[in-house]
């Protein structure tokens, strides 16, 4: 019931600090009716339990408990910062830090006045993405439109402060060496929408971060744009439009190129090498739809799926000539790929074959992963002379890389990596290779804090040899997926560090971290 009233009064967005914050205002009204209800003092060890009468009496109430809005947590040194994956982004995790702020509140000032106090900083003074600074400030505002006094004021001040509420706690809360370039960022891939999983898109000193709108996700709706930007420049394009999503940018050093989807269809349009200029159609047929573009020197690829279900890759050359790929009946092919002369593609029904097209020669190889009853392949990148690729299993999240010569596919190898890998993500240049991964208890569905989610780098030669010295590509306390490379050791990715998910940048890898 009090979800109901949260839900309907500040409109919290259920991600990362608002998901939390709405958790513990939430928390907050069902204690203070539990305790009303019960004749439970506000002194008494028990009035913070949350959901201690589950076990029907099966346990300790302390035991039995879901969370403790006595707990005394500190923002500064307590917030686990956790990934949308997970708890989407801590919702429950994280929520006895500033609901323990407002139950400390309401022992010092009682109850009716704490209660007024709280419900209208909700009602009137939140946003769907307030943090919890923003409660404090929040809470602040409600008191003095009900105009309390100097000492009241400074009970809630101390509240929220002995709980490392306060202004940039954030930054304070851990360790951060990088250059956010995108803060707060939804990645489409976290909502099920398109196929780009990487944090960014770089080529040369221009990125391009595929996001969705955590406000109309909230609301149950859906919303995607892509930011544009440069490395050291603060500027940034936003391509966005209200009545389409755009999705899965792919850029080079003339365009940025992206899938559009609207109401009339779905196509690839373009905007400038920096995202300047007008938003213009490249591709988009009223008989199909066009997607996972790709753009490399001028020439385009995408996949072509026509009302019979056929998914084609189609190759549209520097010059404006288009090529079907694969103009045999029944083709479904997806995770496109293309670099160097060279496209590659998963193929089959079940994304179990490899597909490799020589645009100079018009050859095909193709090649069937191992254990394919179980794995299908999730990306595929070049690099240099070689094609590499991820193969997901379907039995615990695990996944695996492989490579092999863009010249004989049937020369692939497992890729040896330090770490197991669980739902991991890679990227891949001429020079590194970079990854990230969860670990086997997260494959099961835990989380083992982030701690255990890093991105990790090693010379691409000495990766595909066997011989890789994998380093951190960044220290920072948070959790790293995502990864994403660029010229030399420029490396971007999802950091949650200042508790939210940014896109986060380093020009060079950190290291040992010792």
């Amino acid at each position: 019931m009090t979800h109901g009233v949260t839900e309907h009064s500040a409109g919290l967005v259920y991600l990362n600090q608002s998901g939390a914050l709405n958790e513990a205002i939430s928390d907050y009204f069902g204690n203070a009716m539990e305790t009303a209800d019960k004749g439970i003092a506000m002194s008494d060890p028990t009035s913070g339990f949350v959901g201690e009468y589950l076990c029907n009496g099966t346990k300790p109430l302390d035991e039995c408990a879901l969370r403790d809005l006595n707990d005394g947590r500190n923002a500064q040194s307590d917030y686990d910062p956790m990934t949308l994956d997970f708890d989407n982004g801590g919702v429950h995790a994280n929520s006895t830090i500033v609901g323990g702020a407002l139950w400390d509140m309401r022992k010092s000032l009682g109850a009716d006045l704490a209660d007024r106090i709280t419900y209208r900083a909700a009602q009137n003074y939140l946003t769907p993405l307030s943090g919890f600074t923003d409660m404090r400030n929040a809470v602040t505002l409600a008191a003095k439109s009900l105009k309390v006094s100097g000492g009241d004021l400074a009970v809630i001040a101390k509240a929220f402060d002995d709980h490392g509420i306060e202004q940039g706690w954030e930054q304070k809360a851990g360790t951060h060496d990088g250059t956010t370039i995108g803060a707060d960022v939804l990645p489409a891939y976290e909502v099920y929408s398109g196929i780009d999983e990487q944090a960014a898109q770089i080529s040369g000193d221009v990125y391009a971060i595929g996001h969705g709108d955590a406000i109309a996700w909230g609301q149950g709706g859906a919303a995607f744009g892509i930011t544009v930007g440069r490395f050291g420049k603060h500027h940034q394009h936003e391509l966005a439009q209200r009545d389409a999503y755009l999705m899965d940018p792919s850029l080079d050093d003339e365009r940025v190129v992206f899938t559009r989807i609207s109401a009339t269809g779905i196509g690839i349009y373009q905007a400038g090498d920096k995202g300047q200029g007008a938003i213009k159609k490249l591709v988009d047929s009223p008989d199909a739809d066009e997607t996972e573009p790709v753009t490399d020197h001028g020439a385009l690829a995408y996949i072509r799926t026509t009302a019979d279900g056929e998914q084609d890759v189609m190759l549209r050359k520097a010059d404006g000539t288009t090529v079907d790929v694969t103009p045999e009946a029944g083709t479904k092919a997806g995770r496109l790929a293309m670099k160097h002369g060279q496209i590659a593609w998963a193929g089959g029904a079940d994304h179990t074959y490899v597909r490799l097209y020589d645009i100079a020669t018009g050859t095909t190889q193709s090649k069937r992963i191992g254990g394919f009853i179980f794995n299908s392949i999730g990306d595929i990148q070049f690099a240099a002379d070689r094609v590499f690729w991820r193969e997901n299993s379907s039995l615990f999240g695990s996944t695996g890389f492989q490579s092999a010569p863009v010249d004989d596919l049937t020369k692939a190898a497992k890729l040896r990596l330090p770490t197991g890998t669980y739902f991991a993500q890679f990227s891949v240049t001429d020079d590194y290779f970079a990854y990230s991964t969860y670990d086997a208890w997260s494959g099961l569905g835990g989380w083992s804090g982030p701690e255990k989610v890093k991105v990790l780098a090693a010379g691409t030669a000495d990766v595909v040899a066997g011989t890789g010295a994998f380093s951190r590509v960044s220290c920072s306390s948070g959790a790293q997926l995502a990864p994403s490379l660029g010229d030399g050791q420029r490396a971007a990715w999802l950091d949650t560090s200042a508790a939210t998910t940014d896109v986060v940048t380093r020009k060079t890898f950190a290291g040992t971290c010792e």
